[in-house]
């Protein structure tokens, strides 16, 4: 009886183990930042856009109150990312390679 017991928490073990590396593999990133003006303020309300190279996949947000975005779940890529406000002169920067779990 408690080898059949020692085997089922042996399973366990290995089971749950192997979940949590299933789980810790990710394919996707995440782009953040600031966005100021040549002042150093902050900017409210930029739209920030991420490019994919590879497919042409656009993601976008606007920045917060205090000037941060975040682009979550992106896929694992080289993106261009470019910021427009009008008023303010389009920013862009390409080759951006985002990794997994960056």
């Amino acid at each position: 009886m408690s080898y059949r017991w020692l085997s089922l928490v042996c399973l366990a073990v290995v089971s749950l183990s192997a979940f949590r590396q299933a789980c810790a593999q990710s394919t996707t990133g995440t782009i953040t930042g600031l966005v100021s003006d040549s002042s150093g303020a902050v900017m409210p309300g930029v739209r920030v856009s991420a490019t994919n190279a590879a497919t042409g996949v656009v993601a976008e947000t606007a920045t917060s109150s205090s000037g941060n975005y975040v682009i979550p779940n992106l896929q694992v890529a080289t993106y261009a990312l470019k910021i427009t406000q009008p008023g303010f002169k389009t920013w862009m920067r390409s080759g951006i390679a985002l990794s997994s779990n960056d």
